[in-house]
């Protein structure tokens, strides 16, 4: 009797178990309902029951031991479904991932208007230059003819499909797809911004003009204005700020600290644009640089000569400016050799002074590299390069760079003596996601706490910048 109701209360407790047994399955990339650009071809990853299949859209994709996976799917412009399926013995589990690829096809009935939302340029506030060449136009109903007019006039100007393509023509008409619905197309055209706008914010209107007459009229997202034709000048402000070549795109130059000046060209979405040299532009947030008072003195130094000193543990470029100048430094290692560009510098060099002889630098040269932008071509003597620190000490440029330091020994560790920076990327943002979720912040963490005790194990002194998830920004890294 006893043995019966043992058995009835194990299989009682398997039944339970199985029925409760959830396969796991996550999507990590893409998310739900994101927008992706317009490619034939893309990614997706996440994690499932380790020795699971996965299928994405009905295709077998590899698992890793650990149950990550990555693949890479076919797939087309407008609403779009991944199907990802994992198979465990008899269990499945399915979870279906919509997304946008491109811009989403709209499909309207012929002989309508229709001006797809948020497609009206300039998408953020502009102030340009009178002569710079603006993109402006919108995504609207094919089959039409489009236009656009400014507040300096009440004339309709045309627009264009397929940037200037039907120049000729004055005027645009898309194709009709078959099914006898219309697809959108795009209706651009360059203008200058002399003949879009003066001083003052104003919106480009848009009218869509169909074949019968009938008409649909909006107004750009953003206001686009002229910048006074006055020369106008910035200074950094607060921290040392970060130059960007676009606005949040990649950096130009590094750091530029407070009381830099450079020559004011424009604000675009929250960021104010400056000009560097002729054909050179770089962009920082608008509240890190202050507008000077107009007759502020461009930017510039004739730079007559330079001095190199050495100390105990650097050498000290010194270069003397009128003022603190915008510049960038590069480095390279084969041979080794340290750049600086100097934008607003006016090459007259006269004299390069070496005190000692016996520094880090082995050879200095200038060159005007273009109009108003001064270089220096720093030859070093050692073929590793150990560290540099750069700025200004009033109106003169300083660049340390560091001798090689002494370290290891006879019998000792290599690293023996050595002080080493690890710099665990990331935090407060997240970084990168891995297939199963891994937050890029954490695996720099964990990789750095190991190196670091590592390197303090063989001798060496190890600076962290960070041993938790409290922020730290790049510039006090």
């Amino acid at each position: 009797m006893s043995k019966r109701v043992v058995f009835l209360i194990a299989v009682t407790i398997i039944c339970s178990f199985n029925l409760s047994y959830a396969l796991q399955l996550e999507i990590i990339y893409p998310r739900p309902e994101s927008n992706l650009p317009s490619v034939d071809s893309t990614f997706i990853f996440g994690n499932a029951e380790p020795g699971s299949r996965v299928l994405i859209n009905g295709r077998l994709i590899p698992v890793h031991e650990g149950g990550g996976f990555l693949g890479f799917v076919d797939v087309s412009d407008g609403e779009f479904i991944f199907e990802v399926t994992a198979i465990d013995g008899v269990d499945t589990a399915i979870v279906e991932v919509p997304v946008i690829i491109g811009t989403a096809k709209v499909n309207v009935p012929p002989d309508s208007l229709y001006i797809y939302p948020g497609s009206e340029l300039p998408v953020y506030e502009m102030s340009v230059p009178a002569d710079e060449l603006i993109e402006i136009g919108f995504k609207g109903s094919a089959g039409c003819t489009a236009f656009y007019s400014t507040a300096l006039d009440t004339l309709w100007h045309p627009l264009y499909d397929g940037f200037y393509d039907s120049l000729s023509t004055g005027s645009v008409f898309g194709e009709i797809s078959a099914g006898g619905e219309t697809d959108l197309v795009n209706y651009r055209r360059y203008v200058k911004a002399r003949d879009l706008a003066d001083t003052a914010l104003s919106f480009i209107k848009y009218k869509l003009e169909s074949s019968d007459g009938n008409e649909l009229v909006v107004s750009s997202r953003e206001k686009i204005a002229l910048i006074d034709s006055e020369l106008r000048i910035v200074e950094f402000t607060g921290k040392a700020e970060i130059v960007r070549s676009a606005r949040q795109a990649g950096y130009v130059l590094l750091y530029q600290p407070p009381g830099v000046r450079a020559v004011y060209d424009g604000y675009e979405g929250g960021y104010t644009r400056i000009k560097l040299a002729e054909n050179l532009t770089g962009f920082v947030p608008a509240d890190s640089v202050v507008i000077l008072p107009e007759g502020t003195r461009k930017p510039s130094s004739r730079i007559r000569y330079l001095r190199a000193e050495d100390h105990p543990e650097y050498t000290e470029l010194r270069v003397p400016l009128r003022e603190p100048l915008p510049y960038q430094i590069r480095q390279e290692l084969n041979p080794s050799r340290m750049n600086i560009f100097i934008y607003g510098g006016i090459g007259d060099t006269d004299w390069i002074k070496y005190v000692p002889m016996d520094g880090a630098v082995e050879l200095v040269r200038w060159y005007q590299q273009a109009d108003g932008v001064y270089a220096l071509s720093l030859e070093l003597k050692d073929d590793w390069q150990w560290g540099y620190s750069h700025g200004y000490d009033g109106n003169t440029f300083t660049l340390g760079i560091k001798k090689r330091p002494a370290y290891g020994g006879f019998l000792q560790s290599e690293v023996k003596g050595l002080r080493v920076v690890i710099d665990p990327g990331h935090c407060p943002d997240t970084g990168a996601v891995g297939p199963t979720g891994l937050l890029e912040k954490d695996i720099n963490l964990w990789i750095s706490h190991k190196l670091r005790k590592i390197l303090e194990k063989n001798g060496a002194e190890v600076i962290q910048t960070r041993y938790g998830h409290e922020p730290v920004d790049i510039y006090e890294r």
